[in-house]
């Protein structure tokens, strides 16, 4: 049902030219969160990645721009050093997401964000979303949706960043 009810504001709001996530975070420090890897695996947070800059994507095995930007987003993740890009799959079964990852041959720290917590105190409204979080713990960018354009403007907040 939340899949549903995202994909229907979503669509809605890209129409209007008004999707994104939560841009009035930009500038603040990024919310706290805690969340398994899809494996369930150890416990991520944005702390841990402090010194580093962070690029946090929100997204759902049932996205089709998730399918291009996903590995454009690996391969950022292997060229900046000083960058961890980190995932954050919303389905409702985590299985999906490892089916999805193991199709696309992505490699990534994925995490699982089954309650939809972290999606909310990001204000994330379409799939996929993008959130660029300095070596501070600061975020920078919020970008949702996926185009060429969109992606060069994320790996030129990146580099700015890695200065």
């Amino acid at each position: 049902m939340f899949q549903i009810r995202l994909m229907i504001i979503g669509a809605a709001l890209l129409l209007l030219g008004i999707a994104g996530a939560n841009s009035s975070l930009t500038g603040k420090k990024a919310p706290h969160f805690k969340l398994k890897t899809i494996e369930g695996g150890s416990i991520h947070t944005p702390e841990d990645f402090k010194g580093q800059v962070l690029l946090l994507d929100f997204w759902a095995s049932w996205c089709p721009p998730c399918k291009v930007s996903l590995p454009e987003l690996q391969r950022m993740d292997k060229a900046y050093k000083g960058l961890k890009v980190v995932t954050i799959n919303i389905d409702d079964d985590a299985a999906n997401a490892k089916k999805f990852m193991k199709k696309h041959v992505l490699s990534m720290t994925t995490l699982f964000d089954a309650e939809k917590e972290v999606v909310e105190s990001y204000g994330v409204e379409a799939m996929p979303t993008a959130i660029i979080i300095d070596k501070k713990g600061v975020v920078r960018k919020v970008m949702s949706g996926y185009t060429i354009k969109k992606k060069d403007e994320l790996e030129s907040t990146i580099k700015s960043l890695l200065k």
